[in-house]
């Protein structure tokens, strides 16, 4: 074997076509470097040893065609074979040196993560099991190749680079094999792409390990049947064992590596970077360490548990056993017969998490387990609310609330940093459905009144309350401690009048909020008169001219984005933020018998009034200047009643304009009107590692130009040494 080693290694150096491989593969790794570790400062050397996968791609298939046409015109196999030697012996000097001359360039890389180490947070554990990951895929890749040269085509290396742009179409589309999982994961198997993507990702799966050296040992064995001499066997024989021989082995491959998958996660599966990423926290961990109701996390991903990303899995088996009342179980969207049967509320979807406990259930999805936090512009927004600014910007959607954001986080992008929120939201989640009894807040039908935004809702499950739909204000439930009503769409009918002032009569909480020209329901005005407060008839919207309480700018003023005045109560215990007041209408305020009246929200007394006569209209600013409440509480007996009349001051943008202000005085109103205290859990999101590598000018020329000399200096040496071969033949 070492001698069909050394022959074959000098063939393959002694034609040209060989050094020009290996140039141009040294040339793939130093521009992929440049792109990815060099301009975008990425930290993962992932990036480019995939990008390595399609060249290596091409490459091999170009050696092993070949040397197999090198080897047939020749003579070379006929000679070898003439030769004491067993085929096996042939098939591994031919592999060895093949594999050889592939991995040269792949050993000339491996200085490269310590070079760069100095300019960021390199995890040099990743970057070395990535590249077992591409020494894995030239072992099965190679051997793939291998086989194919041994057939008798005369064009081997077209076969070849055949079958690799077939493996790598087949990485890129798994759509029709998602529905088998057993197929699915067999032909993800027994595809080299695949598994060499798996070590891409910092673990050291055990299936990603096995599966390429069972799929190397497969291939090998059949281009050993296939170099058998003509001779040994009648040619009937010769096929019937070869398919025997071929069919057994595959099957043993199957079997052995579908075994592996039935093996826990983490016992097939090892994460290698030390970065410490999705790591539990202590405030968890005591939270956790403190919960005695039993609770089941249901986690689903399209394709099951093999389709799930790895990390997550790591972080949510590490969550459920820090707690002996937690049970985690991963399930398909599209297999839940039996989940379904005691389910039957729930719709699972593709990376929602559902979190069951004794009483309740909470539905979550995995992108609420991310924000993101600019300092520069103060900004705190969610995973959605991030992905909707950008879209908003990107699209030109200027009339889109969240395209200033998007123009604004584009400008300074290099102060904006995501944070793993999920140790707050899941164990918020899960103190929800363990609690004995919760808060409940009622939404108005979205049908007949404004439903609330993506960050009040976030920010009512953060402090624990539990959000019921109620169609009809004729039969409100018993257990809502607080009706929310926005901006209803038209007036209360009768029933749904009488309805309301049953409920407050009955001790119930109302928080109300209007927007200007959405108070004229003369219904509803009624049940508000009961408790002496009311609105100006028309439209009109109350403005600030006292610069200290508007927002305005070097080129614009919006006096009707008020920086409100805020009156001293319990609500505004302890609260040192601002409030945001967009486009509200007056409240007026007249004394009824039994009801205490306070306002809370009001302008200076510069305020001012802008009339429409109709929406169409241009406004008509009044003249005199006067105090103007916006938000109004009013007690009589147990009920209570908030009216706000700005739907925009519950709205995101001016929470994240007021710095979460917003949102903080609302929830001290709504704790108020309920008559509990409520508090969020003291978990801070953790930064999620996103340092870029910072390669001073000097040493990215430096690695450029050894990047571009490498190839080169490989090409001057093999054509130096051609020439001087073909003098020594002359002389």
């Amino acid at each position: 074997m070492i001698a069909v080693l050394r022959r074959e290694l000098r063939s393959f150096y002694a034609t040209m076509s060989t050094w020009v491989v290996t140039a141009c593969l040294l040339l793939a790794f130093a521009v992929l470097t440049v792109i990815y570790q060099l301009l975008y400062g990425s930290t993962s050397v992932a990036y480019t040893l995939d990008g390595m996968c399609i060249a290596y791609g091409i490459a091999l298939p170009l050696l092993t065609g070949k040397a197999a046409l090198r080897a047939r015109r020749g003579g070379a196999d006929l000679l070898i074979a003439s030769l004491p030697m067993r085929p096996g012996e042939l098939l591994l000097g031919r592999y060895l040196a093949t594999l050889t001359v592939a991995a040269l360039p792949l050993a000339v890389f491996l200085p490269v993560p310590l070079l760069l180490s100095p300019f960021g947070e390199i995890s040099l554990s990743t970057a070395y099991v990535a590249c077992l990951g591409l020494l894995l895929f030239l072992l099965s890749m190679t051997a793939i190749c291998s086989f194919l040269s041994a057939l008798p085509t005369r064009y081997p290396t077209l076969l070849g680079l055949g079958a690799a742009v077939l493996l790598f179409l087949l990485a890129l589309w798994k759509e029709p094999f998602a529905s088998v999982p057993v197929l699915r994961g067999i032909l993800e198997g027994l595809n080299p792409y695949l598994t060499a993507a798996d070590l891409f990702v910092g673990y050291l799966e055990l299936p990603a390990i096995l599966w390429p050296l069972s799929v190397t040992a497969f291939f090998l064995l059949l281009t050993r049947l296939c170099l058998c001499k003509p001779r040994t066997w009648k040619t009937q024989g010769r096929v019937g064992l070869s398919a025997a021989v071929a069919a057994g082995a595959l099957a043993l491959l199957i079997t052995l590596n579908a075994l592996l998958s039935l093996l826990p996660f983490s016992a097939r599966s090892l994460r290698v970077s030390g970065d410490g990423f999705l790591s539990l926290s202590a405030q968890t961990l005591e939270f956790l360490d403190a919960l005695e109701a039993d609770v089941k996390l249901y986690w689903f991903v399209d394709g099951g548990e093999l389709s799930a990303d790895r990390d997550l899995h790591n972080y949510l088996l590490r969550y459920a056993s820090a707690s002996p009342h937690l049970t985690l179980e991963i399930l398909d969207p599209d297999d839940t017969e039996e989940f379904q049967k005691t389910h039957s509320a729930i719709t699972p979807t593709d990376m929602t998490l559902v979190v069951e406990g004794p009483e309740r259930y909470r539905q979550i999805s995995v992108e609420e387990m991310t924000y993101y936090q600019n300092t520069q512009l103060g900004l705190t927004l969610s995973a959605a609310e991030f992905q909707y600014s950008l879209l908003a910007y990107q699209s030109g959607d200027t009339q889109n609330a969240y395209y200033t954001y998007g123009q604004y986080l584009t400008l300074y992008a290099a102060y904006t940093q995501a944070y793993f929120d999920g140790n707050a939201v899941l164990s918020r989640a899960v103190r929800f459905v363990a609690a004995e009894t919760i808060p409940y807040v009622g939404v108005f039908s979205a049908e007949k009144a404004t439903m609330p935004d993506t960050s009040l809702l976030s920010m009512m499950e953060e402090y624990g309350y539990g959000l019921r739909g109620v169609p009809e204000l004729s039969e409100i439930p018993e257990e809502c401690d607080l009706l929310l009503l926005l901006a209803p769409k038209e007036d209360l009918t009768g029933a749904e009048a009488d309805g309301l002032r049953a409920y407050l009569a009955q001790g119930g909480r109302l928080l109300l909020a209007t927007a200007p020209g959405g108070t004229d329901h003369p219904k509803l005005r009624a049940v508000l008169a009961e408790y002496g407060l009311s609105a100006p008839t028309g439209l009109h919207i109350v403005c600030e001219d006292d610069p200290n309480y508007f927002v305005y700018g070097d080129d614009f003023a919006y006096p009707y984005y008020i920086w409100s005045h805020i009156a001293p109560h319990a609500i505004t215990g302890g609260f040192d933020a601002e409030l945001l007041t967009i486009s509200a209408h007056a409240i007026t305020v007249e004394e009824v018998a039994g009801v205490r009246q306070t306002p809370l929200l009001y302008t200076s007394s510069k305020g001012f009034v802008v009339e429409y006569a109709n929406e169409g209209s241009s406004g008509v600013p009044s003249e005199s200047r006067d105090k103007y409440l916006t938000g109004v509480l009013a007690e009589k007996g147990e009920s209570a009643l908030l009216w706000i009349s700005s739907t925009g001051t519950l709205s995101d943008f001016a929470n994240v304009q007021s710095q979460g202000g917003n949102h903080l005085w609302l929830h001290n109103a709504m704790d108020y009107l309920m008559g509990i205290s409520t508090e969020t859990l003291p978990i801070t999101g953790e930064l999620m590692p996103t340092s870029l590598l910072r390669v001073k000018i000097g040493a990215f020329a430096v690695f450029c130009v050894v990047g571009a000399l490498v190839p080169i200096g490989v090409l001057v040496a093999g054509g130096v040494r051609l020439r001087l071969r073909k003098k020594r033949s002359l002389s």
